[in-house]
């Protein structure tokens, strides 16, 4: 009889739904049957993938615990990337617990059951020392693995004459949201369509949240720039195919694009751990071809802020950004540069092997293998 998993991720952005199916989809679904159980973001990529059940559930509701209660007390383990709720509900049902956590050295507190979590499994990236000092012997079985990126890309890999723009999930409940804390994608696609070069390109394919891909799609879509929300195996499997990418500088992204060996441009950050990924990017020899609000403000002052007060900061930064004509128009021309310089492009990709080479080999099949030792027990 196959063992019935749970997979839930944080509704923020695509960050956490797409690391957890880049594990999810590598699970023998004939050994186990996967249910993914969440909403928002995360839910907009679960429904698209290889999981066949998959629950519109709202797991920070207060009616979390009826509507999913059944679903997780006939589970024989819930897999949680970074998703809180879902660990406290597991473990009121006494029910095994893997904590999948890639931003280990963003957190300002981990909370004692999420320490307790049967098995941590924590993603190296960025300089964690601060937190492993702080949590590393608080954490009852902690694992830690390189970047957790899909090699198949790589393997059916055929290069298109394209570049990908990536805005990632561009939202999350609670903490900001486009159209009303953040124009971001309105602004960014705008310069990109009308003031930025793509002629040496056959097609520019814009992917993010699929409500303002759709919106951007009815002002700008054309057989030149294509606009589509991408099931994330796709996603990977485009930008494997390209040959430049111009991304929001989260961490998954680049993290596959590093991976795939593809030229990455970053553009501004557009939320607040964003902000710090891209100052740990350039700080690595990462980001050659970077655009940060430091380069035409005072750094942002996050010193003693918890992260609800670092977002609030960083959101007053955005809203100027977007309405500062001379940054943006510095903004296109640095991109047009950065498009026509060849060599640039060639010390960026070296940039990024040597970023892989500092935070460990590929991670994946690391994690699978800890994740299957652990359901044979």
């Amino acid at each position: 009889m196959k063992k019935n998993i749970i997979l839930t991720a944080e509704n923020f952005a695509f960050g956490p739904i797409g690391k957890l199916l880049t594990v999810a989809e590598k699970i023998n679904k004939e050994d186990y049957s996967l249910t993914f159980v969440g909403y928002g973001t995360a839910y907009q990529l679960a429904k698209s993938s290889s999981i066949r059940n998959v629950l519109e559930i709202n797991t920070d509701s207060s009616d979390f615990t009826k509507l999913a209660g059944q679903s997780f007390d006939k589970a024989d383990l819930i897999i949680s990337c970074m998703d809180r709720s879902s660990i406290r509900l597991a473990q009121s049902l006494n029910k095994p617990t893997i904590w999948l956590d890639t931003l280990f050295w963003w957190w300002d507190e981990i909370p004692k059951n999420i320490c307790n979590v049967d098995i941590y499994l924590k993603q190296n990236s960025i300089n964690d020392s601060k937190n492993l000092k702080r949590y590393g012997e608080k954490i009852k079985n902690l694992k830690s693995v390189g970047p957790i990126v899909d090699l198949d890309s790589l393997i059916n890999r055929s290069i298109n004459n394209q570049a990908l723009v990536n805005y990632g999930g561009m939202e999350a409940a609670g903490w900001y949201q486009v159209g009303k804390d953040s124009n971001y994608p309105y602004v960014i696609t705008e310069l990109l369509v009308k003031k930025v070069d793509f002629s040496s390109f056959d097609k520019v394919i814009f992917t993010g949240n699929e409500r303002i891909i759709s919106e951007l799609d009815k002002k700008y879509g054309n057989s030149k720039f294509i606009f589509k929300t991408l099931p994330h195996r796709f996603f990977t499997q485009e930008l494997a195919n390209s040959k430049l990418v111009l991304t929001t500088p989260g961490l998954e992204t680049p993290l596959e694009s590093f991976t795939y060996q593809v030229p990455t441009i970053f553009l501004p950050p557009s939320n607040s751990s964003q902000y710090v990924q891209l100052d740990d990017f350039n700080k690595n020899g990462a980001a050659y071809m970077a655009l940060h609000f430091k380069d035409y403000y005072l750094e942002l002052n996050f010193k003693d802020k918890n992260l609800k007060e670092m977002m609030v900061i960083f959101l007053e930064e955005l809203k100027r950004f977007e309405n500062d004509r001379k940054a943006l128009e510095n903004v296109s021309s640095r991109i047009n540069d950065f498009i026509s310089n060849k060599q640039l492009q060639v010390k960026q990709v070296e940039g990024q092997k040597k970023y892989l080479e500092r935070v460990g080999k590929n991670g994946l099949n690391s994690a699978l293998e800890i994740i299957n030792s652990f359901l044979k027990i």
